[in-house]
C-alpha cells in the first residue's frame, strides 16, 4: 500500500505493564463504586429497607417523608 507506514510491535513488557496499569484502574474504579453502593444501601433513607426489613411495621417507620406517607397508608 502506497503511503502505509509499518508501526514496531511493542515489547513483551510494554503490553504487559499496559495491560497491568489497565486492570490496576478497573480495581480502583470497582473498589470506590462498591464503597458507594454499600454506603447508599447502608443510608437509613434508602426505600427498599422498608421492603426488606424484618422490623414489624409500626416499628419500621422513620423520619423520612416517603416513610411516613407509606405508614400513614398502613394505617
Amino acid at each position: 500500500l502506497e503511503g502505509s507506514v509499518a508501526l514496531p510491535k511493542e515489547s513483551f513488557s510494554s503490553v504487559l505493564t499496559k495491560n497491568i496499569m489497565a486492570m490496576m484502574v478497573w480495581l480502583v474504579l470497582s473498589i470506590i463504586n462498591s464503597s458507594m453502593v454499600h454506603t447508599f444501601l447502608q443510608h437509613s433513607s434508602f426505600p427498599l429497607t422498608l421492603v426488606f426489613s424484618t422490623r414489624t411495621p409500626a416499628t419500621s417507620c422513620s423520619s423520612a417523608w416517603w416513610s411516613m406517607m407509606l405508614c400513614s397508608s398502613r394505617l
